[in-house]
Parts: C-alpha cells; structure tokens; sequence
C-alpha cells in the first residue's frame, strides 16, 4: 500500500479488532500513519490519586498508528508508547533462606519499562474508536479515540459493584445534531449492566438493571459516588420478552437507536437520545426484538465465542438503510457434509419487529460460483462473515485452507457473484472476526499524519506480542474480560 499522509482514504474498511502492539508490527513505516491527536484525557483519577499521574502518563504518552487498505485486505492499527509513558517494574521479591516459596509460571521477561499493552478494538462509530486495554500490571482501561476532538482519553472499567448484563464491550455514543456528527464533541460509553445498592426498605443489597454511561453527560448531576468512579448509573426498564440471558455480542448505533445484538437470541436496543440525556432519574426504555425463529440457539457460555465465527449483525445503508443479520448455519444435525451448510441474509424492519429473509445461498452453491476456483479458493466453511456498510448484500468473510492460508471473500448474495478474493495469512490460529466500517460515515474527517521520527514515540523495547502468536482462544474469552484473556495469554 502507498504512503498514506497525503492520499485518498479508502470509503469502506475491515478493520482487524487485535491492534498490533510489538515494535516489529510497522515494518514499512510507509504504509502507516499517524492519528492526530492534540489532547489526552484520563478519566476516574483526581490529581491527588497516586494512579493519577501514571495513567495521565500513559495516555498522553501513546500513539495510535493506522494502515488502511482496501478490502478485501484488513485494515489495522497500532499502539506505541514513549519513553515518558512507561510505568518502572517493581524490583523482583526477595525471599529469606529456606523460605517456602510457592512455584512461579514462566512470565515474560521483565523490561524496565512498560510493555506495550494488550489491546483489542471494541466497537466504532460516530467519529469514535473504543479500545479495551490491559497493562503488564493488571491495569485495564478502555481507550477512547475521537476524530472530532483528535484526543484520545483513558476510561476506567466498571467499578466491582457492577455485573455486566450483555458484555464488557462498550458502545460508544453521541447525541443527534443537525449536520451530522462532526458538529458534536461530547460523547459517552454506553454499557447494560446490574449495579449493586443497598435497599434501606428491604435492608439488603440488591442489583437493579442500570446503563452505565461514561464520561457522564455534561448536563447531569455527579454520580460519581465520593469520587470512587466516573460512570454515570441510570436505571434500565427491559421489555418482559427479554431472556435473562441475554448476552450483547455485537454492539452498534443506527438511525438514532442503539443497539445490543445477541446472536444467539435476538437484538436489545434504546433510543440514543433518552440514553443521552442529562437527568440521572430518567430510566431508560428498552425494547426488543428476537431473532427468527428458525435462528434460535440454545448454547452454553462457554460456546458464545464461537457465534461471531458464523453470525453477525450490522446496519447497513446501501440501497436503504436496514439493519441485517447473517446466519451460516450448521447443515442440521442429519448432515455431516459441510456442503450442506447456508449462507442466510435478514433484513430487520424496526418498526413492525419482523424479519425478512433476503437472500440465502448453500455453501456447496459458493464452491461452484464463477471465479472460485481460478482464485484458489479452498472449499472450506465460510468463517467469521462481516457485512459491508456501504453496499446492500455484500458480505466479507474468511475461508481457511486446511490450517495452511487464510483468505478473506467478498460476496454479493443477492447477485450470487464473488466479488474479490484475497490471501491474508499463513498463520490461521489468530482468528477474529473483523469490524466493518464505513468510514465517510463512521470516522467521517479522521486525520491521518506521515510519520515523522520527531513526532513519532520511540519504539518499545519491551517484550514484543506478535499477531501471530495469538492463539483463537482469544475470541473466546471475550465475553468475559479482555484482561482475564490477556492472562490467559501471557500465563
């Protein structure tokens, strides 16, 4: 791909969710640039908090790198921090002789300085970027990048007292305005969760359904509870239909409504305006909608990771904005060919609740389509399908080649055409479903800079964590804490 400081940005991207963080990732600086950003915030900490000036340091002192390609090609970002960002280790424990200690894992090697961290792509949208982030000292954070203000801000998770309802993913929001998004600067994280108070009539502790929003609106009253966490609680009213269940797979904003999609179930979603309002005592109305039925699963937790290797929800505006769902089914339990498995496109009509199917193709019918095998292409399941915003029944998605390549397709399911095809990888262990964006929508005016050694942090000498190296376990946890799978990975 050529330099991009000062060429054309494509309109529609994959972006790949795990954002390269070693300091071999950019290897051709050409291909990359740099995200502006003139402010830094971090939020949950005041100047008097001993966290305070180390996560202010390390906000301010991260670079947020991009190279953008067109698809089928992913699109990817990448961290890197300065020396001033970077957090000394503790001296390691010394223990007197003929102490028990307990046995040690192998850890990685310690550096003197901060590794680069762990971090994973949430959602985007409105100008927004959010990212889950977790350091080599347990410090876990979502960083939030916003094209309209060029600041990248630094969010503590949820305080303990609260259990996420659908999912640790953050939503990230702003509030209408005419002229689109570029005309706003605030904006808010939005998550479901139970949040734990004391009931003085029942004198107990009870969890009541809250959407947590934070930074909090601009117009509201503190909610910071003496200064113990930023978030702002309002209480969420669920529709009676709603499974107790429910888990937010798939996170979006559309048409002035966000949206909570579990892919198993069926899609939960609140009016962006009454999720944004000022007033702490204004409960949030919710509705919902299942999934057809035909698309019902029944699956235990530990199954959800794999669900975004054969479904996916997203908006879609081409040929007239919808909100589409893409099963790749499993065949039936009578079959045991993969040939017998389909590819079934939905189409969601909001104000009636009803699903429409659009378009479905057998997946014995795509090995046989035109062009399949002058590209190459194994005739494998199709994995992790992705859905192009821009255009209406377009559909990305990954073929593997028995463990050997990895090559992301793109589809018209309503002409049944191939459109493009291309080889990604040798190393198909690390798979994770992409995110597609729009970018003249999505991250309308992002400003991307050639990168230049003086404004560019030096890169890190820590420990380096390849793309490659992380293994797919890594979509299945998740659902839980991006941390906890930054453990799993690093233990």
């Amino acid at each position: 791909m050529a330099a991009m400081g000062r060429t054309v940005l494509p309109s529609y991207v994959l972006l790949d969710r795990i954002v390269r963080s070693e300091e071999e990732a950019v290897e051709e600086e050409s291909e990359w640039a740099a995200m502006e950003c003139a402010d830094w915030k971090s939020y949950g900490c005041h100047p008097g908090d001993e966290r305070y000036p180390r996560n202010a340091a390390r906000v301010k002192g991260m670079l947020l790198l991009a190279r953008l390609a067109e698809p089928p090609g992913l699109s990817e970002l990448s961290i890197r921090l300065s020396a001033a960002a970077a957090v000394p280790r503790p001296p390691p424990a010394s223990f007197p002789p003929g102490a028990a200690v307990p046995p040690i894992p192998n850890l990685p090697d310690a550096a003197p300085d901060d590794d680069p961290p762990l971090t994973y792509v949430e959602a985007a949208g409105d100008g927004l970027i959010a990212l889950t982030s977790c350091f080599w000292d347990g410090c876990s954070c979502y960083l939030v990048y916003d094209v309209v203000g060029r600041s990248l801000s630094m969010i503590p998770h949820l305080p303990e007292s609260c259990l996420t309802y659908c999912s640790m993913r953050p939503l990230p929001l702003r509030a209408a305005a005419a002229g689109g998004y570029a005309l706003r600067s605030s904006y808010s994280l939005a998550i479901v969760a139970k949040d734990m108070r004391f009931d003085m009539e029942a004198g107990r502790h009870v969890y009541r359904d809250v959407l947590c929003l934070c930074p909090p609106r601009p117009s509201s009253s503190s909610s910071s509870r003496g200064g113990i966490t930023p978030w702002q609680f309002k209480d969420a009213i669920f529709p009676s239909q709603m499974p107790g269940s429910f888990h937010g797979d798939k996170v979006f904003s559309f048409g002035g409504h966000a949206f909570w999609a579990d892919l198993a179930k069926g899609v939960l979603f609140c009016r962006c305006d009454d999720a944004l309002s000022g007033r702490n005592d204004d409960a949030v109305q919710f509705r919902y909608i299942p999934l057809p039925v035909e698309c019902h699963l029944n699956i235990s937790f530990a199954m959800r990771g794999d669900l975004q290797l054969c479904r996916t929800m997203s908006c879609v505006d081409g040929g007239g904005d919808s909100i589409k769902f893409v099963c790749i089914s499993d065949g039936g339990s009578s079959s045991a060919h993969t040939g017998d498995r389909a590819i079934t496109m939905w189409t969601l009509t909001l104000a009636t609740g009803e699903w429409l199917k659009d378009a479905q193709l057998m997946v014995a019918d795509l090995w046989e389509l035109e062009g399949f095998d002058k590209a190459r292409l194994p005739k494998a399941i199709p994995i992790s399908p992705v859905l192009n915003p821009q255009e209406d029944g377009v559909l990305s998605f990954m073929l593997n080649d028995a463990d050997a390549e990895l090559y992301m397709v793109s589809l018209n399911m309503h002409s049944k055409k191939l459109l493009s095809s291309l080889t990604l990888s040798s190393f198909p262990d690390d798979i994770v479903p992409p995110l597609g964006l729009d970018l003249s929508k999505d991250l309308q005016n992002l400003s991307l800079r050639p990168i230049a050694a003086e404004s560019v942090p030096a890169k890190t000498q820590g420990r380096p964590i390849r793309r490659s190296s992380l293994p797919g376990r890594l979509v299945m946890l998740e659902q839980t804490s991006f941390c906890q799978a930054a453990a799993y990975l690093v233990g």
